[in-house]
């Protein structure tokens, strides 16, 4: 007779399938979009901020003000949509002053708007 030796306690599998689920919803498009959409949120701020800034581009207030964050299809963009009333003009201040270049080197040296991403998605885990 074989004797039966438990290597797993039942509450430790209860505590890793909790953890599972809740690593699901990580996974989920939606809260993944709503993720991006908040760290988004800070780099549509730097970037209207720089319009209001630079003396250069003072007359295109107008610009600033209409950049957001939308869905392209398969990324979360931050910027001024194509087909929009101020699109042309966004064209023609990014002649003079690359804004979303200069605003993506900035997050891109300080780290703190993917950080923020990865923070939103890992409280979406304790949610």
């Amino acid at each position: 007779m074989a004797s039966l030796y438990s290597c797993v306690s039942a509450s430790d599998l209860a505590t890793v399938k909790k953890a599972a689920d809740s690593y699901k919803k990580m996974g989920d498009l939606n809260t993944v979009k709503a993720a991006a959409r908040s760290a988004g949120s800070q780099l549509q701020d730097r970037m209207r901020k720089m319009v209001e800034g630079e003396a250069s581009l003072r007359s295109y207030a107008d610009v600033g003000e209409s950049i957001t964050i939308f869905e392209d299809g398969r990324n979360m963009v931050v910027g001024i949509p194509p087909n929009t009333p101020t699109a042309l003009r966004a064209a023609n201040m990014h002649s003079i002053y690359q804004l979303t270049d200069v605003a993506q080197d900035l997050a891109s040296q300080s780290g703190d708007i993917e950080q923020h991403f990865l923070d939103e998605l890992a409280g979406s885990v304790s949610t």
